[in-house]
């Protein structure tokens, strides 16, 4: 089952290093509420667990070509806590 994901218009490279950090966060938090949520179909909470997935693969993946400053800003533990 594939992540339901738009194709972003705006590389995160052009976003303010704390707003592209904030924006993967609140994305994951959202579909990790929504994956969770029992009045949700399970089908369609299996497809909110796979756009997690998805988010955190394409965030470990960011993180490993930006520098250290921003990778810090898109580090869901620490814009979490």
């Amino acid at each position: 089952m594939g992540a339901i994901l738009p194709e972003p218009n705006t590389s995160v490279q052009s976003l303010p290093k704390a707003s592209a950090g904030l924006a993967c966060a609140t994305a994951i938090a959202f579909w990790q509420a929504a994956a969770g949520d029992r009045r949700i179909g399970k089908d369609f909470r299996a497809t909110c667990a796979g756009n997690v997935d998805e988010l955190m693969r394409l965030r470990d993946q960011l993180q490993g070509r930006l520098l250290p400053s921003a990778r810090n800003a898109l580090n869901h533990e620490e814009l979490c806590t």
